[in-house]
């Protein structure tokens, strides 16, 4: 059953293909931040960092923040968190 969950969810966005933004904000979620939190790190608005964050979703085609970590470790596009 996972094996055909992982050969269905094939990525198409590699490491390169991220802007340095959004791999901190993958990082900072896959870190268990909030995106006010993320914001107050980043010194940018909340709506910023959910406009992030949705395209970040939509690149990598998941629907859910579980989905968005899960997704960014396996394919390593962030470090877990320590």
């Amino acid at each position: 059953m996972a094996e055909s969950f992982l050969r269905q969810s094939t990525v198409r966005l590699q490491p390169e293909h991220l802007t340095l933004r959004h791999r901190e904000i993958l990082q900072l979620v896959v870190e268990g931040r909030t995106n006010k939190e993320i914001a107050g790190i980043l010194n940018v608005g909340v709506k910023t960092i959910e406009k992030h964050r949705a395209e970040l979703m939509r690149r990598l085609g998941v629907h859910s923040t579980a989905s968005l970590v899960w997704h960014a470790i396996l394919h390593r596009l962030v470090m877990p968190p320590p």
